[in-house]
């Protein structure tokens, strides 16, 4: 069982993993990370250090291939070996081997990006069971850094950044943490983190000790923002695609969004309670869309879906920069670069709609939109609430 692919998610990880060659994986993976005790040897740091920005080779370390299978559920069933080694991993002094954290996060990143991807014509080299075993793997690190061994303290701004990508290529799971759900399901889409023992309180409390890094927020917010992007075009791919489609795909990233919002927002007020002097300007927090670039995303989309109709209405927009009209048919109905949209633009856009949209539709159309979105951002904020604030 394998989710569909997600091409961006897979990009992300192109900042932490680059292609890099398997020579020596097998003594990497087994020969050199035998011993089950967190000794001072350096040979895990180095063995981690050295497949950190290899996809393949980070994904066959943390979950080998040949040690174990894929049940009927899709989730991989780990063998004896791999077992060993996380117990190995996760019972090691990691204060005593802190360039050891960076090197394993960064594996784990790495072997992440492999989520939610299976063979295919455009990837004709993924493992048939590397999403099962990708999803193990970030299982196994989610609930371990998420969980009590760790507090924020411990997290370097390398840390922070490659488990942000673990949390970007696990879109599914945020988005039910973000719904406050009793455990980050993937709603039988595919193999899930749930399985591993990762619990949404795991999730907001991983996510909230790398919240005061702009980097890993921006990481973050990106890959989960194109998850939902991705949603909303399927959702207006149907032959009868409607505002209800909309306004509920836009609740859920207005949701998801507000929930990751949250989490920086808390992590930043605990850093100036402990000492103001050392906490960045809360201003810095991420690079999180706000309530206004959310709206006037909804409303370009609902321009671009032909949901707004009104001669006037559409008229007027042009006299905007954000509506982009085809000089080669100025009578049709302009379009809005959703993406490319500026918090100026933004802004902008939301003014229009309070200012210029007279019809009665087409302003039903986007307070509904409206009603979608502020609604949604607020219980994603209360979903926030259960991190561990350590």
């Amino acid at each position: 069982m394998h989710r569909k692919t997600r091409p961006t998610a897979k990009g992300l990880i192109v900042a932490v993993a680059c292609a890099a060659l398997v020579v020596g994986l097998v003594g990497l993976g087994f020969g050199l990370i035998s011993r089950m005790n967190g000794s001072a040897s350096d040979s895990v740091d180095e063995a981690l250090a050295a497949i950190g920005d290899d996809p393949q080779a980070a994904l066959e370390y943390l979950a080998p291939e040949e040690d174990g299978n894929v049940d009927e559920d899709g989730t991989w069933v780990p063998g004896q070996t791999t077992t060993d080694r996380w117990t190995m991993l996760t019972s090691r002094d990691w204060h005593k081997h802190a360039p050891g954290l960076d090197a394993l996060t960064a594996v784990t990143g790495a072997a992440s990006s492999f989520r939610n991807r299976a063979p295919s014509e455009t990837d004709p080299d993924v493992p048939a069971t590397a999403d099962a075993r990708a999803t193990y793997a970030c299982g196994r690190a989610m609930s371990y850094f998420g969980g009590e061994e760790f507090t924020k303290k411990d997290f370097t701004d390398t840390t922070k950044h490659n488990l942000a990508v673990v949390v970007a290529n696990s879109p599914e799971e945020v988005a039910a943490a973000a719904a406050g759900k009793d455990e980050v399901s993937t709603g039988g889409e595919g193999p899930s983190l749930a399985r591993w023992g990762v619990t949404p309180t795991d999730m907001s409390t991983m996510i909230f000790r790398f919240g005061d890094s702009q980097d890993a927020m921006t990481v973050a917010n990106t890959g989960v923002g194109d998850y939902h992007h991705r949603r909303i075009e399927e959702a207006m791919s149907t032959d009868d695609p409607g505002q209800s489609n909309l306004g509920n795909e836009y609740g859920q990233l207005s949701r998801s969004s507000s929930y990751l919002t949250e989490l920086s927002r808390m992590r930043y007020d605990e850093d100036m309670k402990a000492d103001s002097r050392h906490a960045e300007d809360p201003s810095k927090a991420s690079t999180h869309p706000v309530p206004n670039l959310l709206l006037a995303q909804a409303y370009g989309d609902a321009m671009n879906h032909g949901l707004l109709t009104d001669p006037s209405t559409l008229t007027t927009a042009k006299d905007h920069d954000w509506a982009v009209s085809d000089p080669d048919h100025p009578d049709a109905a302009p379009t809005v670069d959703i993406a490319g949209l500026t918090r100026g633009q933004a802004d902008d856009m939301t003014a229009w709609k309070e200012n210029s949209v007279t019809n009665k539709n087409d302003r039903r159309v986007l307070s509904n939109l409206d009603t979608s979105i502020s609604t949604k951002w607020t219980s994603g904020r209360d979903a926030a609430s259960d991190a561990r604030t350590n």
